[in-house]
């Protein structure tokens, strides 16, 4: 995912830089993109296709798990962009 802020290891960013960087996550999860939901896994695929720069988190209605859509279309362990954040199964 690309933030707006760039903060090396063991630097000592600025207040203004980190708090940006929080902003930009807390918009992807409570305004900006949200949380898709209703897609299945090859809905979500098109949809980083269309916008291949802009993360989003999404739960596939296909499969158990939270994921996000890195804006970085070869990332994550697929090489597709989508990163699993936690997954589940129903257990009975």
């Amino acid at each position: 995912m690309v933030y707006p802020n760039t903060i090396a290891n063991g630097g000592d960013p600025d207040g203004d830089k980190v708090q940006a960087n929080f902003d930009y996550v807390l918009a992807l999860v409570a305004g900006g993109a949200g949380i898709k939901t209703g897609s299945t896994m090859a809905q979500l695929k098109v949809a980083a296709a269309a916008a291949p720069t802009v993360a989003f988190l999404c739960i596939p209605s296909d499969l158990p798990a939270l994921m996000i859509y890195t804006g970085v279309a070869t990332a994550g362990q697929n090489a597709d962009g989508f990163v699993t954040l936690a997954s589940w199964e129903t257990i009975s």
